[in-house]
């Protein structure tokens, strides 16, 4: 079985079409401030709801949307609930018209109207339990970003959108573990501030981010959770947030062999990176590890317990048969980069039993951060995820899961290479960068 695995940047992953066109994803919350507002105040633009207005239980497949001279329509007919009047909850108080996808769990739909640069929306899974979403937006000049996202059943819809710059938004395609209910939705142009800034940084155009396949029959043995795994899922995501101009952090979710991990991190931000090994004995209490090449050590919130695949850890991938570290049953812990100069950060994790959801956080120094999200399955293997930084180092890496444990091992950190460093200077010197207020 083959999944789509792509390329995190700061908010997304992306893939741009004509030099100057590019599209970025957004990740919000489940409020009106930390999505509708945030969005807004992220890209600085014009938002118009779409509204239907039709009968509870109508079948839909189409919306007009006059302000654009157009409509917004669905793959598949869809079917109008109220909150509390067909459909259970929402979030935010919200008491209005939402769209369910009548048992689909993949979906597009078309922006057949002019000029529109910025789509957003709140999702809910119809389960009430945890799952992922991937949503994929399509721009006129071939653009296109995933972004990936997961949210709780019935009561907790989340925010997502997508905003581009030198071509316009056609299509929105949706990949998800379960049906949905869609609302609030919609589409809008660029505000006066966000057209003079983004018109001197298309100048400069944007990163080309790449997508390769990511083989998932290796590796791995049978375990008790039997789920099936999440198809075309592109990525983890999200929400980079930047506190000062020029500093970023940008994360990747790579996949489960060396080729679509170690390596592909090291091709994609040119980095030099050096392996941080401890070499105890199992089942030794280890609180953090020294790294004499960086001047410090990576050090552990409370003690993990040191075991080698194949030895104290049943299983990992690609071969690996090293030494890898267990969280001890937690599902949150927080690793600080106590050392100098570190811009790149990877390692692999696996899930201890079944199947785990994980959010990463990547935190640099000054202020920059990045959260990825992604699941993975014990018996698929350990799966490679990284954070880099152009612009700051990194100093903290915090991963919360939705309950189950973990190992992680193959971690190593490291710095810009020649080739990216003569970039990153030139680039500086015309970094232009809408902040987040």
């Amino acid at each position: 079985m083959i999944r789509e695995m792509c390329i995190v940047t700061v908010a997304v992953a992306a893939v741009a079409g004509t030099a100057g066109a590019s599209i970025v994803g957004f990740v919000g919350d489940t409020t009106l401030e930390g999505g509708w507002y945030a969005f807004e105040d992220e890209f600085d633009v014009d938002m118009t709801p779409i509204v239907h207005g039709g009968a509870m239980f109508e079948t839909v497949s189409s919306i007009e949307v006059p302000e654009f001279g157009g409509s917004l329509d669905f793959d598949v007919d869809h079917s109008l609930r109220y909150i509390d009047g067909g459909w259970g909850g929402w979030s935010h108080g919200y008491l209005g018209e939402v769209f369910y996808s009548n048992g689909a769990v993949t979906m597009g739909y078309d922006l057949n109207m002019d000029d529109a640069y910025a789509f957003d929306a709140y999702i809910v899974p119809n389960p009430t339990s945890w799952h992922s979403f991937n949503a994929i937006a399509y721009g006129s000049a071939g653009g296109e970003v995933a972004i990936v996202f997961g949210t709780c059943g019935f009561t907790d819809a989340t925010h997502f959108g997508f905003y581009a710059t030198g071509e316009t938004i056609e299509r929105i395609e949706i990949q998800a573990t379960c049906d949905w209910a869609i609302g609030e939705w919609r589409v809008g142009v660029p505000g006066p501030g966000s057209l003079m800034l983004l018109g001197i940084a298309g100048v400069f155009g944007r990163r080309r981010i790449r997508c390769w396949p990511v083989d998932e029959s290796s590796g791995g043995q049978d375990v008790s959770d039997n789920s099936t795994p999440i198809i075309g899922l592109a990525v983890s995501v999200a929400l980079g947030m930047t506190s000062i101009a020029g500093a970023e952090v940008v994360g990747f979710l790579g996949g489960q062999t060396l080729e679509e991990g170690w390596y592909a991190f090291e091709d994609e931000f040119d980095v030099e990176m050096t392996v941080i090994q401890h070499g105890g004995s199992p089942y030794d209490s280890v609180i953090s590890i020294e790294v004499p090449e960086f001047g410090g050590s990576l050090g552990f919130d409370f003690a993990h317990s040191l075991r080698h695949v194949g030895y104290g850890w049943a299983t990992w991938g690609h071969g690996y048969a090293g030494e890898v570290f267990y969280n001890n049953g937690a599902g949150f812990c927080g690793y600080d980069l106590n050392m100098q100069g570190v811009r790149a950060f990877d390692t692999f994790i696996n899930t201890d039993i079944g199947h785990g959801f994980y959010s990463v956080t990547a935190y640099g120094s000054e202020g920059g951060l990045a959260t990825i999200f992604f699941d993975q399955y014990w018996s698929e293997g350990a799966l490679h995820f990284g954070f880099y930084s152009p612009d700051e180092e990194l100093v903290r890496i915090e991963i919360e899961s939705d309950g189950h444990s973990w190992a992680m091992g193959e971690w190593r950190v490291g710095v810009p290479g020649p080739a990216s460093m003569t970039i990153f200077a030139i680039a500086g010197l015309c970094a232009v960068r809408h902040r987040r207020r």
